[in-house]
């Protein structure tokens, strides 16, 4: 029988990022999301949600900018009005 597998934060982000890469070029990547890091996955009764924590670095600057926490709900196609 198999069992489906129950998303990570990691393995999640994994996913996301290679199609990123493939979506973007390097540098475009690199500046936005190398610093993403995943933090939780939530199953909801509609929905998911994923935590994310950002950082966001300037050129040249000895700290970051903006440091936050990101959250985002996915619902599922069907959930979705249409």
């Amino acid at each position: 029988m198999d069992h489906p597998i129950e998303p990570t934060a990691e393995n999640l982000w994994e996913d996301v990022a290679g199609r990123l890469r493939g979506a973007l070029n390097e540098k475009t990547f690199s500046n936005w999301f190398s610093e993403v890091t995943p933090v939780s996955v939530d199953d909801a009764a509609d929905s998911m949600q994923v935590t994310w924590q950002v950082t966001i670095e300037r050129e040249h600057g000895d700290k970051p900018c903006c440091v936050a926490e990101w959250i985002v709900r996915y619902y599922p196609a069907d959930v979705v009005p249409t």
